[in-house]
């Protein structure tokens, strides 16, 4: 009787604890998974996301080309963007000397809300290397792409970075989701 107690309880035990450790791994999706429904709070939430390089699109908005690598005396910077679920964010600038961003920004973090809404993501800027006391509120209808199998995010032409590197070319700002 004792025995069947005892062989009772440690298979309730085995049972529940394969039923929590089933749910957590059911529970921490992939960046892929969190935006297939495009851009989302749920996608951008908690995720970092890394431009290394300024692309052109071709035509039928699959191929990405890459224009000028962000680097900065060969060595690659790129810059990182940190959306928490508190609906604040970090931008941390590349140290690329192909960056312009008005000569202020180079190396430097900024700081701010994000917010989406109707696929529109609104970021306002309220502190940063070229703001001072001024605030910048950037809005744009960004994608999520595939870039050569990763999950990217399209900022969709329009730019945090405020002068575009090159001279004669429409430039896209892409970052790369890092998986956590």
């Amino acid at each position: 009787m004792k025995k069947s107690f005892v062989l009772a309880g440690m298979i309730s035990i085995s049972m529940f604890l394969g039923a929590c450790s089933s749910e957590s791994n059911s529970g921490s999706k992939s960046l892929a998974e969190k935006c297939e429904k495009g851009v989302t709070e749920s996608c951008l939430e908690g995720a970092t996301w890394s431009m290394n390089a300024f692309y052109t699109i071709n035509e039928g908005n699959t191929a990405y080309s890459v224009v000028k690598e962000l680097k900065s005396g060969g060595v690659a910077s790129p810059s990182t963007l940190t959306f928490e679920e508190d609906g604040s964010f970090t931008l941390i600038n590349s140290k690329s000397l192909y960056l312009n961003s008005e000569g202020t920004c180079l190396g430097e973090e900024e700081a701010g809300t994000w917010s989406v809404s109707g696929g529109q993501l609104t970021m306002n800027f309220t502190m940063g290397c070229m703001l001072g006391s001024m605030g910048y509120s950037f809005t744009s209808t960004p994608t999520i792409i595939d870039l050569n199998g990763s999950t990217a995010l399209n900022l969709g032409g329009s730019y945090i970075y405020k002068d575009a590197p090159i001279a004669g070319y429409s430039l896209y700002e892409v970052f790369t989701g890092v998986e956590r």
